[in-house]
């Protein structure tokens, strides 16, 4: 596997149960496994352990077992989800979702990242169509305060000509930016991007056959830094 795609989704404090969120895990994996050939594996989750996150019940089963292993003081930090699964064409997909948090801990980020990592030889193509199906899924499903379509290989290539942080919102090869943060986006940048159903913004069309260049993202990165779309993910309830 030697190309690799990232989606990531961050947002702030949002309580949900164990049965919201199995309903998000069941939708997510569902629709993924549909994007590739062959049908959908059994996901596996972090011990190696067979788990239909696919479907409903399987699911429920899979959130709730995490949600027991919480005590009681800890209720409030969500809980960690991880799996993966290969498929026919030789796709694997790999997610880490730390969900249902609603604690005000500036160090805690409700977020989730798929990595998908491609048969060696994917067209660009092939990667553009597999990026943008896989990241509709992920903001459908998980509702991100914004979110990006990356790789290693993109960040290494802007490496010293964007400020990084870790977890705060940055420019890929598609941004994604909520209604809350489209208000900031200039008009220059907005005038060339999609809005979404949930009046968020897509920035970087991944309707083309390629992909934004490093240097193009590290413009719209610079653009965007001091504007309030790239403000912190909230920590505090009563924003959101």
């Amino acid at each position: 596997m030697a190309d690799q795609l990232m989606m990531r989704g961050f947002w702030g404090p949002r309580q949900e149960s164990a049965e919201g969120l199995s309903e998000r895990l069941s939708a997510f994996c569902g629709r993924l496994g549909e994007l590739f050939p062959g049908g959908a594996k059994e996901w596996l989750d972090a011990q190696e352990v067979a788990a239909p996150l696919a479907s409903p019940d399987g699911a429920r089963a899979f959130v709730e077992q995490r949600f027991a292993k919480l005590s009681e003081g800890e209720a409030e930090l969500g809980v960690v989800l991880v799996a993966s699964a290969e498929y026919a064409d030789g796709t694997k997909l790999t997610f880490n979702a730390s969900a249902g948090g609603f604690s005000e801990l500036r160090t805690l980020k409700n977020n989730v990242v798929l990595k998908v990592d491609l048969p060696s030889g994917a067209s660009t193509q092939d990667r553009v169509l597999i990026a943008r199906e896989c990241f509709g899924v992920l903001l459908r499903e998980w509702e991100p305060d914004w979110a990006d379509v990356t790789s290693h290989e993109l960040w290494d290539a802007i490496r010293g000509t964007v400020q990084v942080k870790s977890r705060a919102p940055r420019a890929g090869f598609v941004t994604y930016l909520s209604s809350g943060r489209k208000v900031g986006v200039p008009s220059g940048i907005a005038a060339q991007s999609v809005e979404t159903s949930d009046g968020g913004i897509l920035i970087g069309s991944v309707t083309d056959k390629e992909f934004l260049t490093p240097a193009q993202v590290a413009d719209i990165d610079n653009a965007l830094r001091p504007t309030s779309a790239f403000e912190p993910v909230p920590t505090d309830r009563s924003r959101l």
